[in-house]
């Protein structure tokens, strides 16, 4: 009967890391939300939160079989896994609004498509962006970063004894607004630009009327567009590097419960 009771509150403890691990899934860049099949991610996991039980043995702890107790104490194993999935999600966000930004002022704000990930529309741009992402989410090991974070936060927030207040909402806010200034960063050259060249079609159209320049100033717009993105795709791919790096600091940050 005693092998019994040590069974089941293994369970439930191993439970509460397939809640966390399940959280953070659902917002993981490139394998989230409608990324993969559901029954797929219900499988990732199970393995990574067995794992992650298995690895730290005697540490685990019973929640116990109180059903309120152990609702809340999955309740926020899973706001956790919500938490570091969206910080990790974020950086492809960034990327996200850096092509919607440069797609408006291309005047392809309405040239949308939908993105099979998300189901939702958006720019051509966005996708463009997004896709350079996620190759350098790979290249620069983002995986790896994402995966250590969700280990070691099994450490550093054990299960059941997650607590949201404001020393965590205080980094995450100045996070997400850092994030927001990455993006405009992203786009800043390519839209700045942009922009000063529809000053000057305007301008060329006002002073010499007979030219008809306001007639082919979309595939100019679009063409200088598409030029100056492969002009500043160094400055781009940088910009994303820092976005990484920010979000490897404030995820190992989070995961270590500070």
């Amino acid at each position: 009967m005693e092998g019994f009771q040590e069974l089941d509150g293994l369970i439930r403890a191993t439970g509460l890391h397939v809640a966390r691990v399940m959280g953070m899934i659902w917002f993981l860049p490139v394998f989230g939300q409608g990324a993969a099949p559901r029954m797929q991610k219900i499988g990732l996991a199970l393995v990574l939160g067995t794992v992650a039980a298995t690895a730290r043995g005697p540490e685990l702890e019973d929640p116990g079989a109180e059903p309120l107790v152990l609702g809340l104490a999955v309740g926020r194993e899973i706001l956790f896994g919500l938490l570091l999935g969206w910080m990790a999600g974020l950086v492809f966000e960034t990327a996200r609004m850096a092509g919607a930004l440069i797609a408006t002022e291309m005047g392809l704000n309405l040239a949308n498509q939908v993105d099979p990930v998300t189901g939702m529309s958006q720019p051509l741009m966005s996708q463009l962006f997004m896709s350079l992402a996620a190759l350098m989410f790979f290249i620069s090991d983002g995986h790896e970063i994402v995966l250590s974070a969700l280990i070691g936060s099994f450490d550093g927030v054990p299960p059941g004894s997650f607590s949201l207040g404001p020393e965590l909402l205080d980094p995450l806010l100045a996070y997400t607004v850092g994030m927001i200034g990455a993006g405009v960063k992203m786009a800043a050259p390519v839209f700045i630009l942009l922009i000063v060249i529809t000053v000057c079609v305007g301008f060329l159209a006002k002073v010499a009327p007979q030219l008809h320049i306001l007639e082919a100033s979309w595939p100019i717009r679009i063409l200088s567009a598409l030029v100056l993105t492969v002009l500043f795709l160094p400055n781009i791919m940088g910009s994303f590097d820092s976005v990484m790096d920010a979000m490897g600091v404030n995820l190992h940050r989070l995961a270590a419960g500070r």
